[in-house]
Formats: structure tokens, sequence, C-alpha cells
């Protein structure tokens, strides 16, 4: 978490660590604690074998494939293999951060809408709350439509 954290610093961010007494693994184990318009769970898709970053808006339900793989003009897009994720990213599922991964990052425009975010920290137990803003600022991701 130390390198999120000074991530976060050096760009000024306007964040938050938030502490979780239990483990949030899962959309519905978010929404006990935060506002699902503002839950932003990071999934690592292939896209054509290479692996990113998105940043889906939990309130908006499923990522449409077909239509990704269209508005992406690609020939495959699938989840990266939750059992491969430590040693592809370094993190497991469930705590991949929102910022600071050497990869492509894309932000649901639907999320766009929101002062802040919350999501992964990369640490169990803390999740990370952002102006949407600095994210973008850390990040610098692709904006796109996940879904019709």
């Amino acid at each position: 978490m130390e390198e999120i954290k000074k991530l976060l610093k050096e760009h000024n961010a306007n964040y938050e660590l938030i502490y979780n007494d239990k483990k949030i693994f899962s959309i519905d184990d978010g929404k006990k604690y935060f506002n699902i318009e503002e839950i932003a769970p990071t999934l690592i898709m292939e896209i054509d074998d290479i692996n990113c970053a998105f940043i889906t808006s939990a309130a908006h339900g499923k990522i449409d494939f077909n239509y990704l793989k269209k508005s992406l003009k690609c020939n495959k897009v699938k989840l990266a293999n939750k059992n491969n994720l430590e040693s592809l990213i370094g993190f497991s599922a469930g705590n991949i951060p929102l910022v600071g991964l050497p990869i492509t990052y894309y932000l649901d425009s639907r999320l766009l809408t929101n002062e802040y975010l919350i999501g992964g920290s990369g640490v169990e137990n803390y999740t990370l709350k952002i102006k949407v803003t600095d994210l973008i600022k850390i990040n610098k991701p692709i904006i796109i439509d996940l879904a019709k």
C-alpha cells in the first residue's frame, strides 16, 4: 500500500484510505458500506491478449463483452483468469487497486457523473476513495462506454 500512497501523494490526490473490519470481495459486500453509484471495481481483462484494467460501474450491472469487442475493434475480449492475477499484476482478485498499475486503464464513462469513486487499494481490508478528476490525472485512462 505504501507505493499506492506515494503515488497518490505525488499527484496531490484527494483521497481517503478506509479501513473495513470485514473483507469486501464483491459488489454485494461493498453495498453494505458504500453508495453503489460510487463503487467502481477494477477488472483485469485481456484485449487481444494484452492485459488492461477496466474501472467499471457497479451500479450498471455486467459488461456487455460483445458490445465492448465491437467498440474496441478487437478480436478477443475476456476477463483475465483470476487464478493468474497475482503473477500478472501483483494483486489478487478483490484487491486490484484503482490506480498505479503499469498497464492501460479504461474508465466506464458512466462513472464521470460521480465526484468520488470507491474501489480497491491493493490491500485487503482497505478501500480507496478518490476524486474522479484525480484518478483521471493519475491513470490517464481511455474513457469508454462499457455497455449500450
